[in-house]
């Protein structure tokens, strides 16, 4: 899905507000909000071809690895 297409604009129309409509559930509720943002963009990304999910999935598992090695280095190996 293109940033610049009709979909998009449609779909950033029912994203949002429900995006913002989570914010007003109770503190503690976080990841509720976080979890609809991620699938809100896995649908996003995944939309004109779903073999991107698989690209973007390998570079969160990268990613993600590598700030946990980071965060676990300590000194000058940091």
């Amino acid at each position: 899905m293109w940033f610049n297409s009709v979909e998009f604009f449609f779909f950033i129309l029912i994203v949002l507000p429900a995006f913002y409509a989570l914010g007003g559930l109770p503190r503690g509720h976080a990841a509720v909000r976080t979890a609809f943002l991620l699938a809100a963009s896995l649908i996003c990304y995944g939309w004109s071809n779903p073999l991107y999910l698989i690209l973007l999935a390998a570079s969160t598992i990268i990613d993600y690895s590598c700030g946990l090695g980071l965060a676990r280095a300590t000194g000058r190996s940091r």
